[in-house]
């Protein structure tokens, strides 16, 4: 190839990745500034993270001064955005952590752009294109999930254990590797799959000494990360393992968890006609009868049956659970396309670009058409609190962080529930019910919470399904001090 020819290849290569980038940032971008602007209010999880993140950095401990059903991994990656908060206040901190994950999300398209360039230019636009489209992964990098930057650290792995081949891998680029991966595990638990998986596939496709340092990467790594907290509570391990294993059953329908796994919403996802989606698993089945054909094919293929099952087998269903498989599947795809495009020739590779390239214009149309979340009175919310005195409680997090009371709750050593729902999951032991409005210790906890400030802010997540006859009642007999739209600023009695 000659140097003209070689500069133009990358010109070519380099456009294309910036349109891959560009268009997953803006399909996780355009429709919550369509709906609710990055001030709207977030899904509960969300929150629940960045109210933790912000209550670490001013010294209070996960699992020791406040409930955390997860690794404290996503805390840490918070970090910045809680400093931040320091200096423009938690609503417009908050507002830049959810760019700043779509900024992530933009990046894991790119990751997946890369990984599939060597084997060609068509295979890495279509996988990178079909995650930036993923509608599971846009859904959780327009927030502060958990699934966005364990995503990116996964295909960050991916990209530093490359070449794929026996012996070829040195054991620090193996370490690093791993570290990786075990990063991806401290923001959610579910990476140790995919840890146990790459370091088996190393042990088959490379030698026992790069799996060795995957392993002894990923042990070190988990063991810096998780000790502090660990040595520090003795509540830790019952928090992030014992609670989530515990988790009630919900959503098992296992038609309706695949529906979301293929990009289908979750509210929609049980209307989907059943032809629909045997149709679309068939492809995804071809789709990895092409993929296993070559070596980097055969290990995302194993990626996604490992996250496909891990999906299937979880007791409870979340919307947000279908995004732990997408960069697998857009790996999947981008090899099926670069094995499918080695084969077509002439008209049928033509016709098949055009097929391609109409239903990526097509998906991006209507996902940048689209709009998501929903206006907060954060201005006004604010405005209010600020002038109440005392400590101020909350069934959701999200009223604390654009009201922008979190820090001067802390200031004023207020007690911290980032995660009040999250209690059932500990008070469900022992034969109580998982049922909020059913468990005793659960609506005690929240009664004694809620009544333990001067003010308290009753929003409509919890509010009534999870209170109990009797809870409800006395909530309702404190007075309203101030009322912003749907939201109630009550006073508890004393």
């Amino acid at each position: 190839m000659s140097i003209q020819a070689f500069a133009t290849a990358r010109i070519r290569t380099s456009a294309w990745l910036a349109v891959v980038t560009a268009l997953a940032f803006s399909v996780r971008l355009v429709p919550l500034l369509a709906g609710g602007g990055l001030l709207g209010a977030p899904n509960y999880d969300p929150a629940v993270y960045y109210a933790g993140a912000v209550g670490l950095f001013r010294g209070r401990l996960p699992y020791r001064d406040f409930l955390l059903l997860h690794p404290p991994g996503i805390l840490l990656a918070l970090q910045p955005f809680a400093a931040l908060g320091e200096w423009v206040g938690d609503p417009g901190a908050f507002a830049a952590a959810r760019v700043g994950f779509m900024l992530v999300g933009a990046a894991s398209a790119a990751c997946i752009f890369c990984l599939l360039l060597g084997r060609g230019l068509a295979a890495a636009v279509i996988g990178g294109a079909a995650y930036a489209l993923s509608p599971a992964a846009a859904l959780v990098e327009r927030a502060t999930w958990l699934e966005g930057p364990a995503t990116l650290l996964c295909l960050l792995a991916l990209l530093v254990l490359r070449p794929l081949g026996k012996g070829v891998l040195s054991t620090p680029r193996a370490a690093a590797g791993g570290a990786l991966l075990a990063l991806a595990a401290t923001m959610k638990l579910w990476g140790l799959a995919l840890v146990i998986v790459v370091v088996l596939w190393l042990v088959f496709t490379d030698s026992l000494r790069a799996a060795l340092g995957c392993l002894l990467g990923a042990t070190a790594t988990a063991g810096m990360v998780l000790a502090p907290f660990a040595l520090a509570s003795r509540d830790f391990l019952g928090d992030i393992v014992l609670a989530q294993l515990g988790r009630p059953t919900a959503r098992t329908d296992p038609l309706l968890r695949v529906n979301s796994i293929l990009g289908f919403d979750l509210a929609q996802a049980p209307a989907v006609p059943l032809a629909v989606t045997i149709g679309l698993v068939i492809i995804v089945l071809g789709a990895l009868v092409l993929a296993v054909r070559s070596t980097p094919g055969r290990l995302y293929s194993i990626l996604l049956a490992t996250t496909v099952g891990v999906l299937l087998a979880s007791p409870s269903w979340y919307a947000n659970y279908a995004a732990f498989a997408a960069a697998p599947l857009a790996l999947v795809i981008g090899s099926a396309a670069a094995q499918a495009a080695g084969w077509l020739h002439g008209g049928w590779r033509s016709t098949c670009v055009a097929v391609v390239a109409v239903l990526l214009v097509g998906t991006s149309c209507v996902q940048l058409a689209s709009r998501t979340g929903f206006g907060f009175p954060t201005a006004e919310l604010g405005r209010t609190l600020s002038a109440r005195p005392g400590c101020l409680t909350t069934d959701q997090p999200v009223a604390l962080i654009l009201g922008d009371r979190l820090r001067t709750n802390l200031d004023r050593g207020c007690r911290l529930v980032v995660d009040l729902s999250g209690y059932i999951h500990v008070f469900d032991a022992g034969g109580e019910s998982s049922q909020r409005a059913a468990n005793p210790r659960f609506q005690a906890e929240m009664l004694d919470y809620l009544r333990s400030g001067e003010s308290t802010v009753i929003m409509s997540g919890m509010w009534p399904n999870d209170f109990d006859r009797e809870s409800r009642a006395e909530v309702l007999g404190w007075p309203v001090v101030a009322t912003v739209g749907s939201i109630e600023v009550r006073q508890p009695k004393a």
